[in-house]
């Protein structure tokens, strides 16, 4: 019999609705038709509502009221899933993770991509030429189908990682049935669509990564590598893909983008050489100098972050996951 756990996995719903009431000043509840037809009402907080492209308190306004970006009949997009019973939130139903205006949206120049994190999935393709890897299948709550691609480092059964010592096909079969997080990275082949990577898999009990938001400052551009790889993995984070430009090159690894937000409005990006991708390569190991210069088009998968600076230094908003340069090969 195959076993996962059954605490593992949260059911999520992506919905369009209105602001039917603001409770409090950072407190509003929003009314949708949901999938079996019944009007039902969703918790927005102030901390999970997105106003161009990062969570309001994450922008560094923490005083801000609710009211400052929405009112009755708001058109709110979100990511919500259901609220327990005993939080207590009046009429609410389910709790949004991820709110913002419809119309503000459809102004701005980036679009917004929920990371998914404990989803249930499936087994649909294991390599068999040796390369440990393969790809899972996630079904939406809407019934949309999510190919996502997996390493075997990434895989944990009840607590332990797949054997290096054995074939990625002798642990793991067609079907088998896990959950994942995963977070969205740009496609080489088309610059419209998105691809889903995993980085963490697992049956029985969660392995706990490393990838929450880190709210201090860095001393030195060094110290910045580890933490900006857990920002850019955190599947809980609300990523944004739009299109940029270099703006500078700080040293042979890291670099400074501009994004396009919306009219007359670029914000910096913080991107590391192993995120970048150029010619359809991955340049991890060359020198950003070496094939970026200021003012090359980029492609961009970033998410916001409360990191902001580096001490003396650099000042940013977001951190890259994903860069292409929107150039063909010399």
């Amino acid at each position: 019999m195959d076993y996962i756990s059954n605490k593992s996995s949260v059911l999520f719903i992506s919905n369009v609705g209105k602001v039917d009431s603001l409770v409090t000043k950072h407190k509003a509840l929003v009314k949708f038709a949901h999938s079996n037809g019944e009007e039902e009402m969703a918790l927005l907080k102030t901390d999970r509502f997105v106003h161009r492209g990062a969570i309001v308190w994450q922008a560094g306004d923490e005083q801000a009221n609710l009211s400052l970006f929405v009112a009755k009949d708001t058109k709110i997009r979100f990511v919500a899933h259901p609220l327990d019973s005993k939080d207590g939130e009046g009429d609410a139903q389910w709790f949004i993770l991820f709110g913002w205006d419809v119309q503000e949206e459809a102004e701005l120049a980036i679009k917004y991509i929920p990371g998914l994190a404990n989803r249930d999935c499936v087994v649909s393709e294991i390599d068999i030429t040796g390369k440990r890897k393969g790809v899972l299948n996630h079904t939406s709550a809407e019934g949309k189908s999510i190919d996502i691609n997996f390493l075997a480092s990434k895989v944990w059964n009840f607590g332990n990682r797949l054997s290096a010592k054995h074939s990625l096909k002798l642990q793991m079969a067609i079907d088998d049935q896990y959950y994942c997080d995963a977070i969205p990275q740009l496609s080489l082949e088309d610059e419209d669509d998105i691809i889903w990577t995993a980085t963490n898999v697992w049956r029985g009990p969660k392995h706990q990564s490393q990838t929450e938001n880190d709210h201090s400052k860095a001393e030195d551009i060094s110290s910045l590598i580890s933490p900006i790889k857990n920002i850019g993995l955190n599947s809980r984070a609300l990523f944004v893909k739009g299109q940029g430009q270099v703006f500078k090159i700080i040293n042979d690894e890291f670099g400074l983008a501009l994004l396009h937000i919306g009219l007359n409005i670029f914000e910096t990006v913080l991107f590391h050489r192993a995120w970048v991708y150029a010619y359809g390569t991955c340049m991890v190991s060359q020198k950003l100098g070496d094939f970026l210069q200021d003012g090359d088009p980029l492609r961009i998968m970033c998410t916001a972050t409360n990191y902001g600076s580096v001490k003396n230094s650099y000042s940013f908003k977001w951190v890259a996951c994903s860069v292409h340069l929107a150039l063909e090969a010399p």
